[in-house]
Parts: structure tokens; sequence; C-alpha cells
């Protein structure tokens, strides 16, 4: 993990690109094993590597995201703090993969499930269900 800063200049971009690919594919499972500041650090470095690669970048707020609500543990249900966190992620997630072609279809739907899950939650069912599936 430590390659993601500036103190491996002979890594080129190309395979900083392979390894942010590699590390979105397998986010599930590390957000599982991970711990949450530990999983949060990390994907905000790898956004931060990607962000001029929109699809890269989209998935990387994605996996974000899903960490925030898989990892809230209030009781009974998400908290306002992280379902505002969540939200913040997942909608900016959403309105890039809206607007350009080539997103991961599993990363499409990640997002599109746990933003659906915090509009429920937030109690804005019908009217954002809506406004979602209208988006292209």
């Amino acid at each position: 993990m430590t390659w993601c800063g500036d103190d491996h200049p002979e890594l080129d971009e190309g395979s900083r690109l392979d390894c942010i690919v590699a590390f979105n594919k397998s986010a599930t499972f590390l957000a599982k094993m991970m711990r949450k500041q530990e999983f949060e650090s990390l994907f905000c470095k790898l956004s931060y590597r990607c962000r001029h690669d929109m699809r890269l970048y989209s998935a990387c707020l994605t996996d974000i995201g899903m960490k925030i609500v898989l990892s809230c543990t209030c009781p009974p249900h998400i908290c306002p703090t992280a379902l505002y966190r969540a939200i913040s992620f997942l909608t900016y997630a959403n309105d890039i993969q809206s607007r350009h072609a080539g997103v991961d279809d599993a990363t499409r739907a990640q997002c599109l499930s746990k933003l659906g899950f915090c509009f429920v939650r937030e109690g804005h069912t019908l009217v954002m269900a809506v406004d979602v599936s209208m988006r292209p």
C-alpha cells in the first residue's frame, strides 16, 4: 500500500493503474477484511491517484461509499453521519457513471444498490428511485 505515495518513482503510471484496477476488483473482500479507517485511507489515496480516469475514480468512490454503508454498526439503522457521508460519495460516483461510458457493470450495480439503500433509509423512496432510474 505504500506505493500509493510518491515514495516509489520506479513505478510507472501504467503499473499503478493496473494495481488500482486490482484493488477495485477485490474491494468487496477488502471491505470485509480491513478496518474502516484503513480501507477509507487506502481508497482515498487510490482515488487521488486515478482522478483523471473517471471510470476508476468512480469505482473508488463507490467502494468508499460501500464501506461506509457496510461498516456502520449503529442500531437499528445506519446513523445520520454515515448516511450523509455515504450519499455524498455514492451520488458523486453515480453522476460520473451516468455521464461516462465503459463503467464496469458490477461497479454500477454496487453504486446504485448502496445509493438506493441510503435513499430508503433517508425516506426518499419513490421520488429518488424514479430520479435514479430515469438517468442514462
